[in-house]
């Protein structure tokens, strides 16, 4: 690394040792890191906006001391820990492969620089990334994450060729047609469970992808009681909606009934009657969830009969 006087303090070189050591490095990683970096500085320098630095094995071996063997254990351990991302060009004995220090590979040493690649990129953008300076990178995995492409300066400015910013603009464009498709999906369920509460049902999404109708209309026929006529259905789909995510298992096609007969009794008549509504989705989804859960005390065989009339599967709906 560059040359600079150390002027850290005996508690704030053990502080850093032990930050590192929380975060998973060890004197063999470090080592192996700090070696990197040094020849980074060498050959280009993390103010320049430099991420990656082209050494073989041997070589890390020759400048640390350490054995092939240990160089390539702590070279897996920082790429399976996100430190560092390397890709080898040329199968061959004595292969000199590009690494790709991160930005949080950086910040560990004490320095500043590196590639931010905080999000979800997959890791075959990430590879044709390798060898870019720190603001095409940037570019190209904020336009990733914000399901975008970049600006035409950034093509200007890619070091890679036109064969790889081809594939970079295809798995973008890709990521972009994929967003889009989604949030048309999310609105044409959105338009659907509106279209199903005009009629009122309240659509529930299974954890088997299988999609539900609560209808209220077999509760609120005239000839039931007041508590039965009085069944929020709403309350109903949002409180298994809470339980088909903490116990996916329990919320399926076949339970629907009697999970709907008892949901809708808890809270027309049971123990979350007088609970205010967000209250009550939460408590009750909680107590059913739990293996002691067993059928409301007072309820009779009617709740159940009318929720097997208010389950309906939907079918070509969404």
């Amino acid at each position: 690394m560059s040359a600079t006087t150390n002027t850290r303090t005996f508690t704030d070189h053990l502080n850093w040792s032990i930050r590192l050591f929380k975060a998973g490095l060890r004197d063999i990683h470090i080592h192996v890191l700090g070696s990197l970096i040094e020849a980074l500085e060498a050959t280009g320098g993390l103010a320049d906006g430099e991420t990656t630095v082209q050494l073989s094995r041997w070589e890390l071996a020759q400048r640390t001391g350490l054995s092939t063997q240990q160089v390539q254990r702590a070279l897996s351990h920082l790429v399976a820990t996100g430190y560092i991302v390397r890709n080898q060009l040329t199968k061959k004995d004595g292969e000199v492969s590009r690494t790709l220090l991160t930005a949080r590979a950086v910040e560990a040493m004490g320095l500043e620089g590196g590639a931010n690649i905080s999000g979800n990129a997959p890791p075959e953008l990430i590879t044709l990334l390798i060898g870019e300076v720190r603001p095409v990178i940037d570019a190209v995995v904020t336009a990733w994450n914000d399901h975008t492409l970049p600006t035409e300066g950034v093509i200007a400015t890619f070091r890679g060729g036109p064969k790889a910013w081809a594939q970079v603009e295809f798995l973008l464009t890709a990521r972009m047609d994929a967003h889009l498709h989604a949030l048309n999906d999310a609105q044409v369920a959105a338009e659907a469970a509106d279209d199903a509460e005009s009629r009122g049902e309240y659509l529930l999404s299974l954890p088997s992808g299988q999609v539900i109708g609560l209808a209220a209309a077999p509760f609120q026929t005239s000839g039931n009681t007041p508590a039965l006529r009085s069944v929020d259905m709403r309350f109903v789909r949002d409180t298994l909606s809470l339980l088909a995510i903490r116990q996916p298992e329990m919320v399926r096609a076949e339970t629907l009934p009697r999970l709907v007969a008892e949901v809708a009794y808890s809270r027309s008549a049971g123990f979350v009657f007088r609970h205010d509504a967000a209250a009550a989705i939460k408590v009750l989804a909680s107590c059913i969830a739990r293996p002691t859960w067993s059928r409301p005390r007072k309820i009779d065989s009617r709740w159940y009969q009318l929720a097997c009339s208010s389950v309906r599967p939907q079918v070509d709906r969404i």
